[in-house]
C-alpha cells in the first residue's frame, strides 16, 4: 500500500467524516419529515396537532445545517481524491463509478440545499410562537416534500449507497495479470 501524503488524509478524513454526517443525517431527517405524513400520502397524520407538526418541522429544518455542512466536506473531500487520483480511473473502475455517481447526484442535492436553506431561514426568521403555531412552515415544508423531491432523493441515496458499495467491494478493478 502506497503512503499517503498529509493533504490526502486530511482529504479522507473529509470525505468519510462528512458522508457519514450527510447519510446519517439524512436518514434521520427523512424518518422525522415522514413521521407526520400518513403513510403513501403528503397529509397530516389526523391525531397529530399543529403545533406537534411545526415542533417536526423545526426538528427537520434545524438539522439541514448538518446535513449541508456534511455534503459540503464530502463535496471538498471527493473533489480533492478524485483530482489526485484522476490516472488511476483506468484501473479502479468502482472508484470512477463512485465519482461519476456523486457528481450526478449533486444537481438534486443543490436543489434540494435550496429548499432546505429557506426552510432554515424561515425557522430562524420566525420567533418559537409563531414558527409553532403558524402555516407558512407547513407551506413551505410540503413543497421541499414534494413527490419530485422526495422520489429524486431517495434516487440519490440509493446512489451513494452504491457508491459505498462500489468503493468498499470493488467489482470493477481490473485484475492485474503477471506472466510467467
Amino acid at each position: 500500500m502506497p503512503a499517503r501524503s498529509i493533504l490526502e488524509k486530511i482529504l479522507l478524513v473529509l470525505l468519510f467524516a462528512g458522508a457519514a454526517m450527510f447519510l446519517g443525517g439524512s436518514i434521520i431527517r427523512a424518518a422525522t419529515a415522514y413521521d407526520i405524513f400518513t403513510p403513501g400520502t403528503l397529509l397530516h397524520k389526523p391525531f397529530l396537532t399543529d403545533e406537534q407538526i411545526n415542533y417536526s418541522i423545526r426538528l427537520y429544518a434545524i438539522t439541514a445545517f448538518y446535513t449541508l455542512f456534511g455534503y459540503g466536506a464530502t463535496l471538498v473531500g471527493i473533489l480533492g481524491i478524485t483530482i489526485a487520483h484522476r490516472k488511476e480511473f483506468r484501473h479502479n473502475g468502482g472508484f470512477f463509478m463512485a465519482a461519476v455517481l456523486f457528481y450526478c447526484c449533486m444537481p438534486v442535492e443543490f436543489y434540494a440545499a435550496f429548499y432546505d436553506i429557506r426552510l432554515l431561514q424561515s425557522v430562524n426568521a420566525l420567533s418559537f410562537d409563531a414558527a409553532i403555531n403558524g402555516k407558512e412552515l407547513q407551506a413551505l415544508f410540503t413543497e421541499r416534500l414534494s413527490p419530485r423531491m422526495s422520489s429524486a432523493g431517495f434516487i440519490t441515496l440509493l446512489a451513494y449507497l452504491t457508491s459505498v458499495f462500489l468503493i468498499v467491494w470493488r467489482p470493477l478493478t481490473s485484475k492485474k495479470t503477471t506472466s510467467k
